[in-house]
């Protein structure tokens, strides 16, 4: 059950960054583009085909960027615990000598 957690989370994520990929100005511009060029409906399914896998591939990449800082960031606050736990660590001192 934890495992397909784990993938609706990723394809949520992935989704996220898709869709602000998709909606962005490359695909008014390739709209207009098409629309000024009076391209044929195979030459548009597959532009917007191409330009889907292409910003597919990207949205991969920072859905993976986004859990990657947030583990770099935990990685950073273990590493500044450790350190304040070394700095607060009893110092002893054991000398042999006359009692």
């Amino acid at each position: 059950m934890q495992f397909i957690m784990r993938i609706l989370c990723f394809f949520a994520a992935l989704f996220r960054h898709w869709w602000q990929w998709m909606s962005c100005a490359i695909g008014t511009l390739l709209t207009f583009y098409i629309a000024e060029t009076n391209q044929p409906n195979a030459w548009i399914a597959h532009a917007i085909v191409v330009l889907a896998v292409l910003f597919l591939l990207v949205a991969t990449y920072g859905a993976w960027s986004d859990e990657r800082s947030k583990v770099e960031d935990i990685k950073n606050k273990c590493r500044t615990l450790e350190a304040s736990f070394d700095e607060r660590k009893p110092k002893f001192e054991i000398r042999i000598g006359q009692v």
